[in-house]
């Protein structure tokens, strides 16, 4: 399922001292995805894979360059369906 896919990168983030939270709307779009038999857990597989996880690489990147350390970070999805990130102070 979509949480547990998030809690596993939860878990793997947490190794690098990084928290990651979400909203239950992010989860409900992630899971609109899975709705066939055939896909389900590809399709969950496949958004979390190639929309979030990039986001989130790049974001961290982006910080790192400028010597900014990530402790955790929101993740959201709004009314336009963009996947959306913000570091929590």
């Amino acid at each position: 399922s979509a949480k547990i896919r998030l809690g596993v990168i939860e878990k793997q983030l947490s190794i690098k001292e990084i928290e990651c939270h979400y909203d239950d709307d992010l989860l409900e779009y992630i899971v609109s995805f899975s709705n066939t038999r055939d896909t389900g857990a590809r399709n969950i597989d496949q958004i979390i894979n190639n929309k979030i996880l990039p986001i989130i690489s790049k974001e961290i990147l982006a910080l790192a360059s400028q010597n900014i350390k990530v402790n955790n970070f929101y993740a959201s999805i709004d009314e336009n369906k963009t996947f959306n990130i913000r570091r929590e102070k």
